[in-house]
């Protein structure tokens, strides 16, 4: 099989262009299909290869933003308090985390995912602070053909004393 060349243009920040160059001329073969192979990879349709389908979505699983027409919007913010022990010792950070906002515009306690968290060792504190301002915080819920869903939504708090 004959290889293909691929070209770089680099620059300071990386990689700015890239080209393939043709194969290089090979002596012309012909062959006849042979029936007694199975078809190629690309004649097989997708969902019929196994473990390549996808199973029926669970419509009452939290949705992404982008799986629905309109996002959870927040009606009542609670500003997470910033915690004392770590105003003191002026610590800053800041923590990302995705909650759960369901069809009644409410926060569920268990849909909590931490993202991200600087400092790590502001982590329990922080999460205990944005825990408790989102559960006391309330949504316009999610919707997707014309009813209400639940939505997984990210977020970053940033803490500064």
């Amino acid at each position: 099989m004959p290889r293909r060349r691929l070209g770089l243009i680099l620059a300071a920040g990386g990689i700015i262009a890239c080209a393939s160059a043709p194969p290089a001329p090979s002596p012309a073969v012909t062959r006849e299909p042979d029936s007694s192979v199975a078809p190629a990879i690309r004649d097989v349709p997708a969902n019929s290869m196994p473990g390549t389908t996808t199973p029926p979505r669970d419509p009452n699983a939290p949705r992404h933003f982008f799986e629905v027409e309109m996002t959870a919007t927040a009606t009542t913010v609670v500003k997470p308090v910033y915690p004392e022990s770590l105003r003191q010792s002026r610590v800053r950070g800041f923590i990302a985390v995705e909650f759960v906002v369901d069809t009644l515009g409410a926060v569920e306690p268990g849909g909590f995912t931490l993202l991200e968290v600087v400092p790590k060792s502001a982590e329990s504190a922080f999460m205990e602070a944005v825990r408790a301002a989102l559960l006391a915080s309330r949504y316009q819920p999610a919707q997707f053909a014309g009813r209400k869903v639940r939505q997984r939504v990210p977020q970053r708090f940033e803490f500064n004393p």
